[in-house]
This record gives C-alpha cells, structure tokens and sequence, in this order.
C-alpha cells in the first residue's frame, strides 16, 4: 500500500484480512481472490496505489497458479 501512516497501515492490514477470507472460499482462484478484494477496496473509498501478488501453491505436486495486480 502507497502512503505513510495510519491509513496505509489500516489499509493494509484490511486488505490482507479480506485476501486470507477470500483464500478459504472453496473454488477460489488467485483472479477471482484479487476480483473480490478490488470490490472490497473499492468500498473503502481508498483512492492510493495498492500491489499485491496472490498464489496458491499445491504441495503435493508443487503446482503454483498466481495473479497480480496493481503497480507494476
């Protein structure tokens, strides 16, 4: 999360949470994962800059599906 400070450190946090609910959704893919926190950060009336990387790892076979978003 871009910025100093108390809401960037609440922002954060928040969203972390939202991305680790999301996660335990059955079906849950790292895109729909990002889909649903951008909803979710968009309620927040947040207007700075936010990257974040999501993957789920399998690992029994090592297989790693992932998707990104934000600043590149």
């Amino acid at each position: 999360v871009g910025g100093k400070g108390l809401e960037a450190a609440v922002i954060a946090a928040c969203l972390q949470q939202a991305i680790v609910a999301l996660a335990l959704r059955p079906g849950a893919t790292p895109a729909s994962i990002l889909d649903d926190a951008r909803r979710f950060l968009s309620s927040l009336r947040f207007d700075g800059m936010v990257t974040v990387l999501v993957g789920i790892l399998e690992r029994e076979t090592g297989h790693l599906e992932y998707c990104n978003a934000g600043h590149e």
